[in-house]
């Protein structure tokens, strides 16, 4: 009976960890605050000359990639973070409206300048959609990991770059000209470390596993009655 109970619990743990909805892990230390946008818009703002929250930029809950919530802009959002210096990793996941067949974004860093209210790009990159097909232009020191397709339309980008110590600002833009309809950010990460991506399952994978692992638990009880009669 031990040896069954201790089966059950290392099945359940093990399908925890890799069935949960969300198995995109990072290894530790993610620089930027409330990531998923589950606080709402706390420690993020509308990038400079797109007005209030609701305008340009909201948070939504009509496409998210995990989670309950995402950022829908047609325009640009930033979050500050503060860096130690060193090669550092950037990850995030993008949604192109699904009206849009053609749509440029942008993930940058800025830092500011010594004139108020002035930034200077430190790096950046382009990302291109048309018509399904995603193309990157990167800008000074940055290094394109990947550009994925993973889920629903989701894609998941990627990026390896370096910053000297100091502040700066990640921001994530929509260009309004090719597209009028905006564009979904999600789940974003910059680091010194990034783990490798398990898979994604939906949340029906894990309760088939756990009703499957006590279906498996009864009968060997049940059989285990039967033999002792």
């Amino acid at each position: 009976m031990k040896r069954l109970i201790g089966a059950f619990m290392l099945c359940l743990v093990f399908s925890l960890i890799f069935l949960a909805e969300v198995l995109d892990v990072f290894a530790t230390g993610n620089l930027i605050k409330n990531s998923g946008f589950e606080e709402d818009h706390q420690y993020w703002e509308v990038y400079p000359g797109g007005g209030d929250w609701g305008e340009r930029a909201k948070i939504t809950i009509e496409e998210v990639y995990s989670g309950k919530k995402s950022c829908w802009t047609n325009y640009g959002v930033r979050q500050w973070f503060k860096a130690d210096g060193g090669l550092y990793y950037a990850r995030f996941y993008f949604k192109v409206h699904p009206k849009s067949e053609r749509a440029r974004l942008y993930f940058g860093i800025e830092k500011p300048d010594t004139e108020e209210w002035a930034y200077i790009t430190v790096l950046g990159v382009n990302i291109y959609y048309d018509q399904g097909k995603v193309t990157v232009e990167p800008y000074r020191e940055v290094e394109v990991l990947e550009i994925t397709p993973v889920d629903r339309g989701w894609y998941r980008a990627t990026f390896k770059l370096r910053l000297p110590e100091g502040a700066y600002a990640l921001i994530l833009l929509s260009d309004k000209k090719p597209s009028p309809y905006g564009h979904y950010f999600d789940d974003v990460y910059l680091g010194v470390e990034l783990a490798p991506v398990l898979p994604k399952f939906p949340p029906s994978s894990l309760l088939s596993v756990l009703v499957g692992v006590g279906t498996v638990m009864v009968l060997y009880l049940f059989w285990r009655k039967r033999e002792r009669r």
